[in-house]
């Protein structure tokens, strides 16, 4: 079983932290969307009364502490995840651009910090609310 059929078989929608995260919102009464489709990168989650977008992103397909591990990599991965992670700088650049705040947070600290990320949201809606 080659690396890239291993790879391909990953979950990219509904995935272990994204459930907890869906979890954590309706605790705090949030209401939310799930991966919009008509915004750039197809946010995780959009907080409908806020225009917060939330975006909950796996490690290593979004380059956490990438420049650490990159060189590890074959040079097809090292490529793959290095346009992965311009491509999420795009996205966040256009997702303000239309007027969206955007919460950027790695899949292993909603599931190992919880109340963390989801203090970071509150503080997001108290941004946006004005006070």
């Amino acid at each position: 079983m080659s690396a890239s059929y291993r790879m391909s078989c990953v979950k990219s929608k509904n995935t272990g932290p994204e459930m907890a995260m869906r979890r954590l919102l309706r605790h705090a009464r949030l209401k939310f969307r799930g991966h919009i489709r008509d915004l750039p990168g197809t946010p995780d989650f959009l907080l409908t009364d806020y225009d917060i977008v939330i975006e909950v992103d796996g490690e290593f397909w979004h380059g956490r502490d990438f420049a650490r591990w990159r060189k590890s990599l074959a040079p097809g991965w090292e490529r793959k995840i290095s346009e992965n992670v311009r491509r999420d700088r795009r996205n966040r650049r256009g997702l303000t651009q239309l007027g969206y705040e955007v919460v950027s947070l790695w899949g292993r600290d909603v599931l190992r910090n919880p109340s963390g990320c989801i203090t970071e949201i509150l503080a997001a809606v108290r941004r946006v609310k004005g006070g």
